[in-house]
């Protein structure tokens, strides 16, 4: 009995992280640099600002400064289209963090730019546009 508990337990353990994870990712916006993602599953409304976690791999890494991939929570005001950053976390090219920095910009807030990845995600967040934005697993599993 007190195996099966045991065994029980690191079941149980194991499927928490995996839960936690779970994500609706979409790529909502890409380019010849870029392929921008939104994980629908993370959109929350939060008074006047709505919030999503965001992903972007590059196709090349910088040579500057050897990011490969970022991972964002934003925020967005959907009545004025304006946006900031609550969280962003840059990654190398061997997906490893290289430091995660909190409200980066303090706050600062940023217009829409008309025809850019900004835009398709206000799109996405703010007026549920799923048309043309495509569904995958991952981020880095998309392969685009």
């Amino acid at each position: 009995m007190r195996r099966f508990m045991l065994a029980a337990a690191a079941t149980v353990l194991v499927a928490i992280p995996a839960t936690a994870m779970a994500a609706t990712w979409y790529r909502f916006y890409s380019d010849s640099d870029t392929a921008w993602y939104f994980d629908a599953d993370s959109i929350r409304r939060n008074g006047q600002w709505t919030s999503a976690n965001q992903y972007a791999v590059y196709t090349v890494a910088s040579e500057r400064t050897g990011v490969k991939s970022v991972s964002a929570t934003i925020e967005i005001n959907c009545s004025t289209r304006k946006y900031r950053l609550a969280r962003f976390e840059p990654f190398d090219a061997n997906g490893q963090s290289m430091g995660a920095m909190d409200n980066p910009e303090n706050g600062t807030e940023h217009d829409n730019v008309p025809g850019s990845a900004n835009e398709a995600g206000m799109k996405f967040v703010c007026d549920n546009a799923r048309s043309g934005a495509v569904r995958v697993s991952s981020p880095l599993a998309d392969g685009h």
